[in-house]
């Protein structure tokens, strides 16, 4: 047994029973007290439409279990938060109520932890069945890779164990983040990697949860937004030189750039240069104006992340 104390969360949301809240709860106060001298059990109650205070537990389980209501439904990443902004351990460990058979893992995690790993987390292995990516995943964490300097996994999973001062560091900045996954590849600090053969949770985050937050961290994380713009600079910019060029030629020399004979219009060769400058020059303003928001953005998120209706003792 480990002389530590530590905090596990677990949201529960609409597409959880309460048979299975039960099961995990069960094996996670024994997992739990048979490898550290404390615990606690955090649910976040993420609008599941359960009534978790009529849950069958024995009294010894209940007494290290606490229940945060929020006041509405919100993605699965802002509810880990709402856990994550009340957990007293000394580790805090994030998993899924579905895997309860897979919990003797988190001894396993706690062992690498302590090696001087802040964050540990579980890795699927490469080619594994209970990993297969979408299109749209994939070409997420291909931009990631190619205009981002944090490098996100997409094998990693949202199962990770949290040392108290990484955990106090990124509740400090908490509002940098509403990805789960990029919370250990931003904070700088050492990351531990398990890798195991078990199931990914694919429901936990909607189709429109995943498109914002894969824009969110596009927008945040990645050169994304730049380099459309420098494209868009480019394109448009190579096109007015080029009509430019056309008019010019066909101005000095009655044929245009493909040598073809043209007729020259009075004022036409004026009026494409200067409709060229104008958008050259505006789309320079709107780089500029993304270049700004880009620098700007993390300094505006004052909003709350959640809101909690209601925090007690299961």
């Amino acid at each position: 047994m480990y002389e530590s104390f530590v905090t596990t969360v677990v949201v529960v949301d609409p597409t959880d029973t309460m048979e299975s809240v039960v099961v995990f709860l069960e094996r996670a106060a024994k997992e739990l007290a048979d490898t550290f001298t404390d615990y606690e059990i955090v649910i976040v109650d993420n609008r599941s439409g359960l009534d978790l205070s009529q849950v069958s537990l024995a009294e010894q389980v209940r007494q290290h279990c606490y229940v945060i209501i929020l006041a509405h439904h919100t993605s699965w990443d802002l509810a880990v938060w709402a856990g994550l902004d009340r957990a007293n351990g000394d580790f805090t460990l994030v998993y899924d109520v579905t895997l309860a058979e897979r919990l003797p893992l988190v001894k396993q995690m706690y062992e690498v932890a302590q090696s001087g790993k802040d964050f540990v987390v579980l890795r699927r292995k490469r080619g594994s069945k209970y990993h297969r990516l979408p299109l749209s995943g994939r070409a997420f964490f291909f931009v990631m890779r190619w205009l981002s300097d944090v490098k996100l996994n997409p094998m990693d999973g949202k199962e990770l164990l949290i040392s108290r001062r990484a955990l106090n560091w990124l509740l400090r900045y908490r509002s940098r983040w509403r990805f789960i996954n990029e919370i250990y590849v931003s904070a700088g600090y050492q990351v531990g990697v398990i890798e195991v053969d078990i199931p990914v949770v694919q429901h936990r985050r909607s189709a429109v949860e995943k498109g914002s937050l894969a824009w969110s961290a596009l927008a945040r994380m990645s050169r994304l937004p730049l380099r459309a713009a420098e494209a868009a600079i480019a394109i448009v910019s190579g096109v007015m030189v080029l009509l430019s060029l056309n008019a010019v030629t066909v101005r000095l020399f009655d044929r245009n750039l493909f040598g073809q004979p043209e007729t020259i219009v009075p004022g036409w060769s004026y009026l494409v240069i200067l409709i060229s400058l104008g958008f050259i020059v505006t789309n320079i303003s709107i780089y500029l104006v993304i270049r700004i928001l880009t620098v700007i953005s993390e300094d505006i998120r004052d909003t709350p992340l959640y809101v909690v209706e209601q925090y007690k003792r299961l």
